[in-house]
């Protein structure tokens, strides 16, 4: 049986139209890969610099952590120099008192003198001598109860300073 002319027509369009079908498949096929590969090389530059900023960051974490360590270095020396100046203010305390007594010992003496001064004349120029002695004395407490004060001023100035270089 022999094809007509009709049904010949018809395959040929039937190739023809299966042809243009597979050309236009292919031809789309191709765009879709070109399309595919440009994705992929702006995924690759992309990605090299995400790397590029992945590696930055681990960078200044970095830094960051060595600046931080730098100060807790630098709060434990602060603390280690409030420690230091209480125990400076403390020790200047006691010595104050010490001071203190020793003068409140030294004016005893000197109201002791002054009474047996009062009590005796002959004695008079022996017991002047002494007081001369309990005032020299409470001088030179005075003077380290000033030099105990400057100090205990000090100590708490560098407290102070201390403190506030921790806020």
């Amino acid at each position: 049986m022999q094809p007509t002319v009709e049904s010949q027509a018809r395959t040929k369009r039937m190739v023809w139209l299966l042809g243009l079908l597979l050309f236009a498949a292919v031809v789309g096929g191709g765009f879709h890969i070109i399309q595919l590969r440009k994705e992929v090389r702006e995924s690759a530059a992309a990605l090299t610099t995400v790397r590029g900023d992945l590696v930055a960051a681990r960078q200044a974490a970095e830094t960051a952590a060595g600046v931080q360590r730098e100060a807790d270095a630098k709060a434990r020396a602060a603390e280690t120099a409030r420690a230091e100046a209480e125990a400076q203010s403390k020790h200047a305390d006691a010595a104050r008192a010490d001071f203190d007594a020793k003068l409140k010992a030294a004016d005893a003496a000197r109201a002791e003198l002054q009474a047996r001064l009062k009590t005796t004349e002959a004695a008079q120029a022996g017991l002047e001598a002494k007081v001369k002695a309990a005032e020299a004395a409470r001088a030179e407490a005075e003077a380290k109860v000033n030099a105990a004060e400057a100090a205990k001023a000090d100590a708490e100035a560098k407290l102070k300073s201390v403190t506030e270089k921790q806020q």
